[in-house]
């Protein structure tokens, strides 16, 4: 765990490692191999990157754009690499690639019990916006929305 970490491209040879990291981390939403194939496919309004220590991959996070707005759709990191900054790496990463692309809003939904998550988010500046009842399945869980605002220019 002492590697250095490193950003890049989701690539679809990565699909089999992304579900071994929903395997290992249960309170994120879990996702079929096509939704990430499918995701993979529209590059041009997604994007996916993949967090790597020593070859390999030990998180990643995906989102899309539609206009001027962002929705941070999965991030997830392995439980042995949490708290040493590869999340804080990815979002970093995906906020410069959305400030290049000209993104105000970002949003997101997060299990409502997923206290961790929430504290992340809050770190960077998100704000509760709302809440989904019954939004996630297995197990059913309401979802709270979170908005952060990139931009306030028109």
């Amino acid at each position: 765990m002492e590697g250095i970490i490193q950003i890049r491209q989701m690539r679809p040879s990565d699909v089999d490692a992304l579900l071994v990291l929903e395997e290992e981390s249960l309170e994120a939403a879990a996702w079929t191999r096509q939704a990430y194939e499918d995701l993979l496919s529209n590059p041009g309004r997604n994007c996916c990157l993949v967090a790597e220590i020593d070859g390999e991959v030990v998180g990643f996070a995906c989102f899309r754009t539609v206009d001027r707005e962002a929705e941070l759709l999965n991030l997830m990191v392995l439980p042995q690499y949490r708290r040493i900054g590869v999340g804080t790496h990815l979002f970093e990463r995906i906020v410069v690639d959305l400030r290049e692309s000209w993104v105000r809003d970002v949003y997101l939904e997060v299990r409502h019990s997923n206290i961790p998550a929430m504290g992340f988010y809050r770190h960077f500046g998100f704000e509760m916006s709302g809440r989904r009842p019954a939004y996630y399945p297995n197990p059913p869980e309401d979802a709270l929305t979170f908005r952060l605002r990139l931009s306030e220019a028109d």
